[in-house]
C-alpha cells in the first residue's frame, strides 16, 4: 500500500497546489486511498517532499528534483518490484497488482545505461535494453539495491 500511497502523492502535488498536510489526506481520500494525517506526515519525510512558493505567492509541497527526486524515485521502486528477472536483452519485473505502471514511470525517469524503453502491465514491467549485458546488470544491480533475494 505504501508504493501505492506515494505514487499518488506525487501524482497529486504534481497535479495541483497541495498547501497542508489536510489537503493531502482528503485528496488522497478522493482517489480512494484512506491514510490519517499522522501517516502522510512520514509519506512526505519519506519522499522528502519541500514546500516551496509557487507562482500565486501561496505555499504547496514539492517533489524534490535532481538526486534527491531520483532518491525517492529508487525508493519507491525498491518497495513496489517484487521480483526482476534478465531473459536475453529483457529484464522483467513483477509487482503487486496495480503498481507496474507507476514503477514503470519512476524507471522512465531514472538513467538507466542501455535502456531502450518499458511496457507495463497490471503487474509486469518488460524493460528493453540494447543488449544481454545492460539487462543483466540492470537486472543484477536493481537485486543487489533492494530487499528482497531471488
Amino acid at each position: 500500500m505504501k508504493p501505492r500511497r506515494h505514487n499518488a502523492i506525487l501524482e497529486i502535488i504534481e497535479r495541483g497546489a497541495i498547501e497542508n498536510q489536510q489537503q493531502l489526506v482528503d485528496a488522497l481520500k478522493a482517489v480512494g486511498i484512506a491514510c490519517t494525517q499522522a501517516t502522510v506526515s512520514r509519506d512526505i519525510r519519506d519522499l522528502q517532499l519541500t514546500r516551496e512558493i509557487n507562482e500565486y505567492g501561496i505555499y504547496c509541497y514539492t517533489a524534490p528534483s535532481d538526486e534527491a527526486g531520483t532518491h525517492a524515485f529508487s525508493m519507491f521502486l525498491r518497495d513496489a518490484v517484487k521480483s526482476v528477472r534478465a531473459v536475453g536483452n529483457l529484464t522483467v519485473l513483477h509487482t503487486p497488482p496495480g503498481l507496474a505502471q507507476a514503477a514503470c514511470a519512476a524507471i522512465d525517469d531514472t538513467d538507466v545505461d542501455g535502456l531502450v524503453g518499458t511496457i507495463a502491465g497490471e503487474n509486469t514491467i518488460f524493460a528493453a535494453f540494447e543488449d544481454e549485458y545492460s539487462a543483466r546488470a540492470f537486472a543484477e544491480g536493481f537485486r543487489k539495491s533492494s530487499q528482497f533475494s531471488q
